[in-house]
């Protein structure tokens, strides 16, 4: 019998939730947790490494939260291809992101994966997040949460520099996606290509700074 595909199951529980199905989603996303964890465990005992299919895997063990299980497969796709800098990205995420390492374990192995590759940090704020900004008032504990990560990048911005990392905040812009602000203007892949560009470019003496997606510095 074939063993279901866990990067299917986990768009199949998006597309149930996104209809309203939460019950099915919990259910899809539960057999896709089983099956990605079956087939991590079996690639990671295999003689021959799929690289390509561990990668992938990973992809998706990410998508339903399963950072432990992933955080295992890239760390053997890194030592494969000790060059292949976006699995040594994606590792830093996963193990910065995985609850089962204590936290400061999980922060000092994420830095010192990503100083093996290109050592840039991004964090997705909002300007609400801007003391200087705010002139509307309300939405409290959005305000709050937001200036904290920007306190937190910028403390961290200070940090890193005399490691050559360079860390960024932006205001990724009104974005239409699901569960997001009505008639928000600004499409995703807009949003992400902006943002993306923008870390391209970046270098050290700007790490600590806030921008929207389009690169205007915004205010703390």
């Amino acid at each position: 019998m074939a063993q279901p595909d866990t990067a299917a199951l986990v768009q199949e529980a998006k597309r149930a939730y996104i209809a309203g199905n939460e019950a099915l989603s919990r259910e899809l996303e539960r057999k896709a947790r089983d099956a990605g964890r079956k087939e991590a465990k079996a690639l990671l005992e295999a003689g021959r490494f799929d690289a390509a299919r561990a990668k992938a895997l990973a992809k998706a063990l990410k998508g339903i939260n399963e950072h432990g299980p992933a955080r295992k497969l890239l760390e053997k796709v890194c030592r494969e291809l000790p060059n292949d800098i976006a699995a040594a990205q994606q590792l830093a995420l996963c193990t910065y992101k995985d609850e089962d390492l204590p936290p400061d374990t999980r922060f000092k192995d994420a830095l010192a994966i990503l100083c093996s590759g290109e050592r840039k940090i991004a964090f997705i704020s909002s300007r609400m997040g801007s003391i200087a900004s705010n002139l509307s008032g309300g939405a409290y504990g959005y305000r709050a949460s937001k200036a904290a990560l920007n306190a937190i990048a910028r403390s961290l911005a200070i940090d890193l520099y005399q490691r050559g990392i360079v860390v960024t905040v932006f205001h990724p812009g009104r974005v239409a996606v699901t569960g997001g602000p009505a008639g928000a203007p600004i499409a995703a892949e807009d949003s992400i290509a902006g943002m993306r560009r923008i870390i391209h470019d970046l270098g050290n003496h700007e790490t600590g700074q806030f921008y929207t997606y389009t690169g205007m510095p915004l205010p703390w």
